[in-house]
């Protein structure tokens, strides 16, 4: 058994070492185990998003208008072998350069460069899509800019409509009110976070109640300000065009277990970016 587990690890030491980094792929996948066995594995991340309602109740409050300023964690799953996956699969040669002048890599440094080419500040998440679950959770931090001291926290399910399931299933008007003319913490530390939403551009609302469809698109209008995954896994396929996709031959190693096989894979991926930064600097 350890024999096999050895042949395997310099199988994919040695391809690491000579294949071409542009067909060695990185993506979250939280078991790389069941992604060998070429199951039609479910990838998942989250995006953390800043967004903004203006809400305008009507003729009846005068010209009250509140600025309701929000921040969100999006969920994202989606099928490897879906027809849009919407999580990226970077390949080892788009971090390759960024890799040049490190000292050691790790797991931990090998996330951190898959997340910056993956990020980007246009959300992704999109609840009710049939591509891939999406679901969010929100929550109110500013009521025109001012932080109130009671937390107001919203949820929306893969079906895009409130989660009946959480305390507070919807926003309206009176929910507002009775947040705003709460005790407002108004301290130095309260304030800090306000800035970051000046640049985000708030979805209007008329009326007294903001549906969960209007939460979705203000959400969507909002900014992406960290994209973080848990899991990371390096891929290499055997393309065979007989095949399906899910029955390539495939090797798969979970980069931040703390295994022999990981840390035979990073010195691999370590001793190429050496290798390349030397070429470069000849």
């Amino acid at each position: 058994m350890e024999s096999n587990f050895k042949c395997r690890t310099t199988s994919v030491v040695s391809r690491i070492l000579h294949d071409d980094p542009s067909q060695i792929f990185l993506l979250p996948a939280d078991n790389a185990k069941e992604l060998e066995e070429g199951e039609n594995f479910l990838l998942t991340e989250s995006e953390l998003v800043r967004h903004s309602i203006i809400l305008a109740p009507g003729e009846d409050h005068g010209d009250r208008k509140y600025r309701l300023d929000f921040e969100a964690e999006g969920g994202l799953q989606s099928l490897l072998h879906g027809d849009h996956p919407h999580t990226p699969i970077v390949t080892l040669s788009e971090i390759l350069p960024k890799l040049y002048d490190l000292d050691t890599i790790n797991g931990m440094k090998i996330l951190e460069l898959y997340q910056e080419e993956a990020f980007t500040v246009v959300p992704q998440c999109r609840p009710c899509d049939v591509d891939y679950i999406g679901s969010f959770s929100t929550k109110l931090v500013f009521i025109n800019g001012i932080r109130p001291r009671t937390s107001l926290e919203l949820y929306i399910n893969e079906m895009g409509v409130y989660d009946d399931s959480a305390n507070t299933s919807c926003l309206n008007l009176q929910k507002i009110e009775s947040i705003f003319t709460a005790p407002i913490d108004q301290s130095l530390e309260s304030t800090l976070g306000q800035n970051d939403f000046r640049a985000i551009e708030p979805l209007i609302v008329d009326g007294e109640t903001i549906s969960s469809g209007q939460l979705i698109q203000s959400y969507i209008k909002g900014a992406c300000y960290q994209y973080r995954i848990s899991d990371l896994t390096l891929m290499i396929e055997d393309e065979d065009e007989s095949l399906g996709r899910e029955e390539w031959n495939r090797f798969c190693v979970d980069l931040l277990a703390q295994t022999n096989e990981a840390q035979a894979v990073l010195s691999a991926i370590e001793q190429i970016a050496q290798k390349a930064s030397k070429a470069r600097s000849c």
